[in-house]
């Protein structure tokens, strides 16, 4: 961490969790960084955010749709194509 020693020290980690025992989970595993994170338990709590998110499902359980209208109404999403290994949008007239 000496590399990024200013980063570091500007760095203010925030942990939306809403399970009070994954919670006390993460505090266990990420003891020696006391001071740098904070837990909530609502992205309603954070007020305004300046700097980055990283997230991991929080914005995978957003509910998006896209709905066309083609022969029929059709629902428009994204979908992973196990055999060729790569992403395929689903939905529309191929």
């Amino acid at each position: 961490m000496d590399k990024f020693a200013d980063f570091f020290r500007a760095l203010k980690y925030t942990i939306i969790e809403r399970s009070p025992a994954l919670r006390n989970k993460q505090q266990g595993l990420l003891s020696g960084f006391s001071g740098k994170i904070e837990w909530l338990s609502a992205l309603s709590e954070c007020g305004n955010i300046t700097g980055c998110i990283f997230s991991n499902e929080l914005l995978d359980a957003f509910p998006v749709h896209l709905v066309r209208m083609e022969d029929t109404l059709r629902e428009i999403y994204v979908d992973f194509d196990e055999e060729r290994d790569s992403w395929k949008l689903q939905g529309t007239k191929q």
